[in-house]
């Protein structure tokens, strides 16, 4: 016979754990990649495996997290380039439902 084990959240635990053992990582970093996380579509058991492996990593930072933010966030200058072409195309599509006739949201 199994018994099934339920894995429950622990958010404020894991913010603590980490600020515990990085100092140098500030609530606000680690609270707002673990919801950057959920919102990638990460479950709460990938965050809880992966966090504590940035955390043991000394260049590691809480935004890492999410796979490919953390380029965007180190390197602004690379993420306006990419906010400038993002919205560029936005403008072409919709220059484009503008020529066919369609609804601009």
């Amino acid at each position: 016979m199994t018994d099934e084990i339920t894995v429950h959240r622990a958010t404020p635990e894991l913010i603590a754990l980490a600020l515990a053992v990085r100092h140098d990582w500030a609530e606000h970093q680690v609270s707002g990649a673990i919801t950057a996380a959920a919102q990638d579509g990460m479950t709460w058991e990938q965050a809880l495996v992966s966090l504590p492996r940035l955390m043991i990593d000394p260049k590691a930072h809480p935004r890492e997290l999410v796979p490919g933010t953390a380029a965007v966030v180190a390197a602004p200058a690379d993420a306006n380039a990419l906010w400038a072409g993002a919205r560029a195309e936005m403008e072409r599509q919709r220059a484009g439902r503008s020529a066919e006739g369609g609804e601009i949201a």
